[in-house]
Parts: structure tokens; sequence; C-alpha cells
């Protein structure tokens, strides 16, 4: 899970900085983190008021840090944690070096090596540092930003390397405007992998948002694989690529309605398979709904009910999948085969060997039309019928519901309930040969369906 936008942020944490908000002239001093100017983009400077005290553990309040991790890693998940600022938080400083510290600090206390809380200890999956410098996210010199992207590194690995800890580390988390940035000479982003050094980069990440309804898997596809190439041209070839934010667009430009319209279904499960694609190496994906109209899951303020969005169901039938191994596919289009992002508007197929030695396959349909695939298979052996699990097909959902407190929990009998509107029937498959077979399924409009050949 990503920590952003939950208040793990080095402003919050550290207590003796300076704050100032540098739209006004003269600058005028702030007494909180965020700050909403009218008219104008943010300037925040947050800059550490003595230096010499950032390895102080009396200076750091880890206690919002620490319940934000222990809730996670209570449900199982992994730590991604972004060093960095928030929605309107600091994106300026006057004393870089000291910021990069105090990120090292934040690092160093997860781990268990400064200040640390046994109940919120752990190594995380990744360290992505900062967020979106390209948006509002940074608004001092470039040259500050490379240093403090650089130093923030230096810091984590070297307190990995005391700690005898693994560390996969890298950045920046730029903004779907990433490719216009590479392309523009003199800009920030162009001028981010030269100055900080491709050696600093475990792993190198970005954001896409769609255009909302008019959104397409062609423009996704193309976005990737222009991104792609723009790192080869830098050394990057090799380097792991993180799409740290992802969605069908953002919810203050796309509305609050077409989060609960069915093609979100279809458009999260496609999304993920085409981000499987090899060419796109991509190692890891954080779809964002850390905000009400963007969520996979609505509760309502008025009273303790949540509401299962459609995009939940893309990633129900990922999850259908996620403790197999791949296996390769390929998608066919008037007689011409290829990778799924080679037909981005056909069906979405991605088959995984599950437990049992059994064949799953996530078809998706991300189409206001119905349309019917031929499916073919080889190397099978000793299939009779096809299973087929369909995603219900309506907007959203209404779970029921436990309060615990402040909390809002869904009970076992309304998850049971959500899963029972899984329709369930089973095709005949033809033999084609001693090992291989083949069906035809039918596929109604932006339908998610799993596929388990038994």
């Amino acid at each position: 899970m990503r920590l952003h936008d939950v208040g793990v942020d080095l402003c919050d944490i550290y207590d003796d900085a300076r704050i100032e908000n540098l739209v006004t002239q003269p600058p005028t001093p702030l007494t909180t983190c965020v700050n909403t100017p009218n008219g104008a983009a943010p300037r925040v400077a947050w800059t550490v008021r003595d230096p010499a005290l950032v390895d102080t553990t009396a200076r750091y309040d880890f206690s919002a840090m620490d319940t934000q991790v222990a809730s996670v890693l209570a449900v199982g998940a992994r730590i991604y944690l972004r060093l960095g600022e928030s929605f309107n938080g600091p994106n300026d400083s006057g004393d870089v070096a000291s910021w990069a510290a105090v990120a090292g600090n934040v690092y160093r206390h997860l781990i268990g090596g400064f200040a640390a809380n046994a109940a919120a200890t752990a190594d995380p999956e990744y360290v992505e540092v900062h967020n979106e410098p390209d948006g509002m996210f940074w608004n001092g010199d470039d040259a500050d930003f490379y240093a403090l992207f650089g130093q923030s590194v230096d810091h984590v690995r070297a307190h990995a390397a005391t700690a005898m800890h693994p560390v996969r580390i890298g950045g920046p988390g730029f903004t779907r405007n990433v490719l216009r940035g590479m392309a523009t000479p003199g800009s920030l982003t162009q001028g981010f992998v030269g100055t900080v050094g491709p050696s600093r980069l475990g792993f190198y990440s970005a954001h896409y948002y769609g255009d909302c309804a008019v959104t397409t898997l062609p423009q996704l596809r193309d976005w990737l694989r222009t991104l792609r190439g723009q790192l080869a041209l830098q050394g990057l070839a090799d380097t792991p690529l993180h799409i740290s934010e992802w969605n069908i667009g953002l919810g203050q430009a796309c509305g609050d309605a077409i989060f609960d319209t069915p093609r979100l279904a279809s458009f999260v499960a496609s999304a993920l398979v085409l981000m499987h694609e090899d060419a796109f190496a991509i190692e890891a994906a954080h779809y964002y709904a850390g905000t009400t109209v963007m969520s996979l899951f609505k509760v309502d303020d008025g009273n303790p009910a949540i509401d299962i969005r459609p995009g939940a169901w893309g990633f129900w039938g990922f999850h259908e999948l996620a403790a197999g191994t791949r296996l390769a596919s390929e998608t066919c289009a008037q007689s011409q085969c290829g990778n799924f992002g080679d037909h981005p508007d056909a069906p979405a197929v991605l088959a995984a060997r599950v437990a049992g030695g059994g064949l799953r396959l996530l078809v998706a349909n991300d189409s206001a039309s119905a349309r019917s695939l031929a499916v073919q298979v080889r190397n099978i052996e000793a299939v009779t019928t096809a299973r087929v699990r369909t995603a219900p097909s309506q907007a959203t959902r209404r779970v029921e519901t436990r309060v615990s407190g402040q909390t809002v929990a869904v009970t076992d009998a309304g998850a049971a309930a959500a899963l029972a509107a899984v329709t369930e029937t089973t095709l005949p498959v033809r033999r084609e040969g001693e090992r291989s077979l083949a069906f035809d399924l039918a596929l109604a409009p932006y339908a998610v369906v799993v596929v388990d050949l038994m």
C-alpha cells in the first residue's frame, strides 16, 4: 500500500522547521504544513531551523505514521513508502540537505532503527522519493530538486546498508505529462536522469490518469510505449517502471458519476492485463483511490453504508489469478496475432496456471458492445468443460456493514452476499488435436469474466 495522502509527510513528522507561504511577498509564516491559496498555485517553503538537530529523535513525531503503518500491516499488506509531501504541502526549501536527512530518518524509523516502534516496523517493499515534481509538488529550482532527490536516495541506501536491510528505491512519480517533459529541452523532467544518475534509480515512477469517459486502452498503450522508449534513450532500458498512480481519470475532472458506471470494471481489468506486457517492464502499479470520488468502495457519510463500486470487480477478476503462474497468450485479429498491446481494442486476456495445475483466464470486454471471443488453448489435456464466472453488471452494490466505534466495516455476511452476485455457468470445450482445445465465449458489454478449465 502506497503511503500517500495519509499524513506520512516529512513536514508533519519533523517539528523544528520554518514553514512559509512564498505566494505572498514578503513570505508569510504558516502554522500548518498545508496551504491552499486563492487563485495561485501553492508555494510552501519548508526549511529546517537547525540542521544540527535532524538526527535528534525528540524533534520527530511518528505517531500518525505509526498508526498508518500498523493499520496496513494488520491487514497483511506491504508498505510502499513515499518520502515526500501531500497535496498543497511544502514544495520548496532553503535547505534541501536537511530535508533529505529527515527523509532518511523516516525510512530508518520504519525499519526499526530510529525511535523505533515495534508495532509499526517493516521493511518497505519499495521506497519512492517524492511525488509529481513536474506538477505542483515541487515549485523550487530544478537544481535543488535534483540535489534533494539524490541526497535522499543516498541517505536511505546508507541507512539500509548500516542496518543490513535490503532496499529498492527510485522515483520520482512524474505526472502523465512526463512524455512532454522528457521531450522539452531544459525541463526538470528531461534533466532528471542525467543529473541524479541512472545508478540512483532502482525504478522509475510516473502517473497515468486517462481522459475520463473517452479514455481508451490504445491511449494507455501508446503512453507506455513512448515512455519506455524515452527511458531507453536516457540509459534506463532495463530499469523497472512503476506506475505509482493510475486511474481512468482524475476525480475533479471526471466527476463522481463515472466511477459508478459498469465500464470501470472492464477498464480496470483490461488495464491490468495491458500493464503485464513484458515490453513495459512494469514492476508495480497502484490504482489511485485516495479521494472519495475515485474510490473502489464508497462510504456514505450520512449513514454506516459501504458500496462496492464497479472498479473493484476488475480487481476481483485479477485477484483470482494473483497466486498463479502467468502463461503466454496471444490476441489475434484478422489473422494477425500478437500481445494484447498489439490489439488493445480486442477483449483482454490474461492466463495463469493456478493451484492444482488448473488453467485460469481473466477476460475483459472494455466495449459498449457485446462480443464473441474464440478461445484456443494448446498443451492441455483432460479438460471437458469451462467454468465461467462473471462479475455483476450493475453499477454499484451496497453491502451489509457493522459499526465499531468510528469504524464502519463490511460484515462476513455482506462480503458473502457480494461474492454471491457473481454468476456461474459452464461451457463445453472442443478438442482440436491431441493437446489442444477450443471454446466460444460470449461477452456482454463491459464484462469481466474468470474462466477455469476443468
